[in-house]
């Protein structure tokens, strides 16, 4: 099974917060796939049913200088919206959105 098909069964544990889920599932995900860095945000219902959310780094923005990722550090993408786009518009035609 897949890094990306862990999160899943991660979040049924109920041993941990989902944000320590999320945290651990992401420090993975950099020491698996020897990623510099990734930066991550995500959200839950807490046990009241209000939706939270939370962002955090890991690894490094510059493995050179040790600079760490933060929630504010920008990734360059280039070209890969126009992909992400493309999906997203497909998708809404095969659902007939569009």
């Amino acid at each position: 099974m897949g890094l990306h098909a862990n999160i899943g069964l991660a979040l049924k544990s109920r041993s941990l917060t989902a944000k320590d889920k999320v945290d651990q599932y992401a420090t993975k995900l950099v020491q698996e796939l020897n990623l510099p860095g990734l930066a991550v945000t995500a959200g839950a219902l807490n046990d009241d049913g209000v939706f939270q959310s939370w962002s955090a780094g890991y690894g490094y923005a510059n493995t050179e200088a040790q600079l760490p990722v933060t929630v504010d550090t920008s990734f360059w993408i280039a070209s890969i919206t126009k992909t992400i786009l493309a999906v997203a518009v497909m998708r809404a035609v095969e659902t007939d959105i569009l």
